[in-house]
Formats: C-alpha cells, sequence, structure tokens
C-alpha cells in the first residue's frame, strides 16, 4: 500500500472522499464511531434512535398543559394607571425664563 493510499483510508475503510462528501461537521452534530461494528454511525440515525427510544410524543400529549389551562394567580399589586393629561404637559413643557 502506498503512502497515498494509506492516507485516503480511515481506521474503518471508509475512503476520505466519502467523509468529505457529507461536508464539515457544524454545531449540535454528532458523529459516533462504533469500533466494534465497524462502522461510522450518522448524526441522523444517532437522533433517530434517540428520538424512537422512549414514547416522547405520547408522554407529550399527555402531560402538555397550556397557560389557558393554568389556573388565574393572585393579583400582587394594584394596576398602574396613566398620568394625567395635566400632569404629562407639565412635565413636557420646558420652563421659561
Amino acid at each position: 500500500m502506498t503512502w497515498s493510499s494509506w492516507r485516503r483510508k480511515s481506521a474503518c475503510g471508509h475512503s476520505a472522499r466519502a467523509s468529505a462528501a457529507q461536508g464539515p461537521a457544524s454545531a449540535g452534530t454528532y458523529v459516533l464511531v462504533d469500533t466494534e461494528q465497524g462502522r461510522i454511525i450518522s448524526d441522523d440515525e444517532i437522533k433517530e434512535q434517540i428520538a424512537t427510544e422512549k414514547p416522547y410524543a405520547l408522554w407529550l400529549r399527555e402531560n402538555l398543559v397550556t397557560l389557558d389551562d393554568l389556573p388565574d394567580g393572585p393579583v400582587v399589586h394594584e394596576p398602574i394607571t396613566a398620568p394625567s393629561c395635566a400632569a404629562s404637559t407639565a412635565l413636557a413643557t420646558p420652563p421659561r425664563i
């Protein structure tokens, strides 16, 4: 095996060209090298396995609480009213010299 052909092969036998075709890894992307199976497991396969492992959709449907379902909380303070027109005009008018 020549140096150039060795360089193009990964430990699992995947070519560098096949790996490069997938593009660079980005934030939130997983890559798993399974040495027992001798393969690289893609981000999509990892996320699919995790998502289907437990009944997350069922749990969400059974336990979802919307804001409309919550009881009204206690009133902590009285509502703040807008200042009267006279008071706001007095504050907005610059003093005369």
